[in-house]
């Protein structure tokens, strides 16, 4: 994963084109597959600037689509963030997983994927010099772990 900047290409090379993927309000399967993927090797690729308008028009089409405590939503949610957080745009990374996290203690409740959101909503906040905040989600994050543990 490339976090500096000067490792990260404004544009994409020629093997990056966009492609004619439809980008209207209504979305196959297909289509929502190929434009997922598509962000994937943005992101693998290292052009997170350029992924980010797929993750949202992947993102609004499932908040349109899907019931609004999908794991869909969630994912899509915390792929942009992903995005948000390597471009450095840590209050828009911080919104996103807010929201995921929302979702998740609701329909999962301590498991560890709510640990994980934590952790990475707690990084943000640390990149973005908010120490006192972060460290209470870092706290969060390890109560939830105990408590995942217990069960076992």
């Amino acid at each position: 994963m490339k976090l500096n900047n000067k490792n990260h290409n404004p544009v994409p090379p020629d093997d990056l084109e966009e492609s004619n993927l439809d980008t209207s309000n209504t979305l196959t399967f297909e289509e929502v597959r190929a434009i997922d993927q598509r962000l994937v090797e943005l992101f693998h690729k290292g052009y997170y600037a350029e992924a980010i308008p797929l993750a949202e028009k992947l993102l609004q089409t499932a908040l349109t689509s899907c019931n609004s405590q999908s794991d869909i939503i969630t994912m899509f949610l915390d792929r942009l963030a992903d995005l948000y957080l390597f471009t450095g745009n840590y209050r828009a990374a911080i919104d996103k997983y807010k929201r995921s996290l929302k979702i998740k203690e609701k329909t999962l409740g301590h498991q560890p994927v709510v640990a994980k959101t934590l952790n990475l909503l707690a990084y943000c906040y640390c990149r973005a010099a908010k120490y006192s905040i972060a460290i209470a989600l870092y706290k969060k994050s390890l109560a939830v772990l105990c408590n995942f543990i217990k069960v076992f």
